[in-house]
């Protein structure tokens, strides 16, 4: 068997290096190594050959550096990947029961409690594939949990942090079915009629819809976007490196071209040069959840517009994070002057800290109701968006937990199997000195290490591959969260389930008579 899964392994391996595969990449170097560690148990100690094992299946299954890159992975590669995790995680655990006994013997001061401990510990690690069987079914609902858990944290933080980056510190985001061709008199018109001083300032920016093409000889295929225009008297980018504040609101860079030093000298050559644009962040595709963007691009890129007698270029100088007016950003004044656009249409908004913002955008498209605005509330908005995220990520976690129901039943029909099974150990037990309440501590702790170490290899696991995935994917946009408050609630609701399903045939093994669990029956 050895030999065959080494086999299968390596070809594995083979076949991952020549098509590129990510499953195989996982799986065939896992294959390897267990195929491997049962070649060479019998010339080497088992325990460490298979503790070796795996250690490597867990180090390899997280590893940041592979041959290939999984920042296109599906859904499969990470129930696999789940899988190798307990896998290796259970040959660690099973064939370190010596160094689990011993830990458990040295903590243990009371002299009636050293035997228990030592039977509890000794009878299931003797039985490795049943008690790995029940660790495994524990281990991996947990292992699921923790980690949709953490994702769900990661998730939450990075809409927390990504909402500032996107709505550049603006809380409003209007858009006009007719063009406010003055702006800056009807927002003072705004002002002076209603008293208010709610808005503290306003981005308007016009807008033209134009087809581009990446071919000069338009012969590729054309993409429908749009060209926003800002005006010229004002920087809407923040400095480099920083993010919006209450007192600037600004949209920040996530790449710049390098030829500029710095944001404000990238949107002077925007407001100078008409070949050149910054765009919208949806043009970069993201590596974790839904992509809205149908563009793809890159600083340095060119595109074309207009015909293909007369083509005009745009190259992209750099590009935002900003997605809620997706196009290409150029100069307010050479977008009316080449598409003779009569005036504003798209707008942010600041409003004044304390006032709701709700009713601050009411407020405005009663005023304009003329320009038929109509307004968002930004915050609001990403709420709906987190707050359905959410509620996908809890029904998912309690269908998970009618799992870990039926991994906590199966338990205690394993207890019920153990105390016929031991029927005449429990007795020579009672006969040699065991009391009835240390055969019940020795069942229930018995069950309850093999909970314990179920939950716990779980969730390190779990929250280890949530690390993995905050490394590749949220890194830049969130702080890592463990949800140790969930986390411990749910393995504290498992632990008292798995005591309660056990304690009653605990209780009818301790309560057993010597003379009636020794005899025996043909």
């Amino acid at each position: 068997m050895g030999a065959a899964v080494s086999v299968l392994g390596a070809v594995g391996l083979g076949v991952a290096l020549v098509r590129q595969s990510l499953l195989l990449q996982d799986v065939g170097p896992v294959a390897l190594a267990f195929g491997l560690a049962v070649l060479t148990m019998r010339v080497l100690p088992p325990r460490a050959v298979f503790t070796a094992a795996g250690a490597f299946i867990v180090g390899w299954v997280l590893s940041p550096r592979k041959f290939f890159s999984i920042a296109n992975a599906d859904i499969t590669l990470f129930i696999v990947a789940g899988l190798l995790l307990v896998f290796g995680g259970l040959l660690i655990v099973m064939f370190n029961s010596d160094s689990v006994l011993a830990l458990a013997t040295r903590i243990v001061r009371r002299r009636t409690w050293r035997p228990v401990v030592r039977t509890a510990i000794a009878y299931p690690m003797n039985k490795k594939f049943r008690t790995g069987a029940t660790l495994a079914s524990i281990a991996l609902v947990m292992f699921t949990i923790a980690t949709m858990s953490g994702i769900q944290a990661e998730v939450s933080s990075s809409i927390a942090t990504t909402s500032v980056r996107e709505s550049g510190g603006f809380d409003l985001l209007g858009s006009s079915g007719i063009p406010v061709s003055n702006w800056s008199a009807a927002f003072d018109g705004y002002n002076a009629t209603t008293g208010s001083t709610n808005i503290t300032l306003a981005l308007p920016l016009t807008q033209a819809r134009v087809q581009v093409v990446a071919d000069p000889s338009f012969t590729g295929s054309l993409f429908n976007t749009t060209f926003v225009g800002v005006p010229s008297d004002w920087v809407p980018l923040c400095p480099l490196g920083q993010a919006a504040t209450d007192a600037r609101p600004c949209f920040a860079l996530q790449a710049l071209d390098p030829a500029y030093p710095n944001a404000d000298a990238a949107w002077a050559a925007v407001r100078n040069n008409s070949t050149l644009a910054i765009i919208d962040g949806s043009v970069i595709p993201n590596n974790f959840g839904p992509n809205f963007g149908v563009l793809s691009a890159s600083v340095g890129d060119t595109f074309y517009y207009g015909n293909r007698s007369a083509p005009r270029s745009v190259r992209i100088i750099g590009i935002l994070y900003e997605q809620f007016v997706q196009g290409f950003w150029v100069s307010g004044d050479f977008l009316k002057q080449t598409f003779s656009i009569a005036g504003a249409n798209t707008f942010y908004f600041k409003v004044r800290p304390g006032v709701d913002v709700t009713k601050a955008g009411h407020d405005l498209e009663r005023h304009f109701i003329a320009y038929q605005l109509i307004t968002l509330n930004i915050q609001e908005f990403i709420n709906q968006i987190q707050e359905a995220t959410t509620g996908v990520f809890n029904l998912l976690e309690a269908y998970l937990a009618l799992g870990l129901i039926v991994g906590i039943a199966g338990l205690g029909v394993i207890t019920m199997r153990n105390v016929v099974e031991r029927r005449q150990e429990t007795g020579a037990l009672r006969a040699i000195g065991f009391r009835k309440s240390m055969v019940l501590k020795s069942f229930l702790f018995e069950l309850s290490f093999i909970a314990l170490t179920g939950i716990a290899l779980g969730v390190a696991l779990g929250v280890a591959l949530s690390y993995d995935l905050y490394l590749r994917f949220f890194a830049e946009q969130a702080a890592f969260v463990v949800p140790w408050e969930r986390l411990l609630l749910l393995g504290g609701i498992a632990f008292l389930g798995s005591v309660l399903a056990t304690a009653s045939p605990a209780i009818r093994a301790a309560r057993m008579p010597p003379a009636e669990a020794l005899r025996s029956f043909e």
